[in-house]
């Protein structure tokens, strides 16, 4: 809705950043489903469909049984089902999360100037730098960087 959108705008925003998002449902709300379609919707109209989803269903524990409704099932039958609570599900979900890290990052060793401090800021932001060897005039940076991000260091690239 153009209330919440209004609200949240400063954290939607950010959203075209990330590389995953999570979305996470509270199976326990009576409408969950249509508020889970209409994140959704929303998500689409500011323009991040093409950022991988998981889905999560949290507060199971608070179930009968721990089992989803039907309609919830049907609605996400690939949503990870959890309980902050009582950690049902949560090693699934990193499991998941990492996995999905992993298949999208790329290692690389990359020769920065120092005159371009701003990229130097980046590879430290946005990725996991193992080895940083200054030199005179470049610091050569080995790492893993997100492949969103890495097509921005390609021409400082070291053979």
């Amino acid at each position: 809705p153009s209330t919440v959108i209004a609200a949240f705008r400063a954290t939607l925003e950010e959203i075209v950043e990330a590389d995953l998002l999570l979305h996470v449902i509270d199976v326990t709300h009576k409408c969950c489903v249509e508020q889970a379609h209409v994140v959704t919707k929303t998500l689409d109209d500011i323009g991040v469909s093409n950022i991988p989803i998981i889905t999560v269903l949290n507060k199971t524990d608070l179930l009968i049984d721990m089992k989803l409704p039907d309609k919830i099932y049907n609605s996400f039958p690939d949503a990870l089902p959890i309980s902050g609570i009582s950690g049902y599900g949560i090693p699934k979900l990193v499991a998941s999360i990492q996995k999905y890290l992993k298949a999208s990052t790329v290692e690389m060793t990359v020769s920065l100037p120092y005159r371009n401090g701003d990229l130097i800021s980046v590879f430290h932001k946005y990725g996991i730098a193992v080895n940083a060897t200054p030199g005179e005039e470049s610091v050569k940076l080995s790492g893993e960087l997100p492949a969103s991000v890495a097509q921005r260091f390609r021409k400082y690239r070291c053979q």
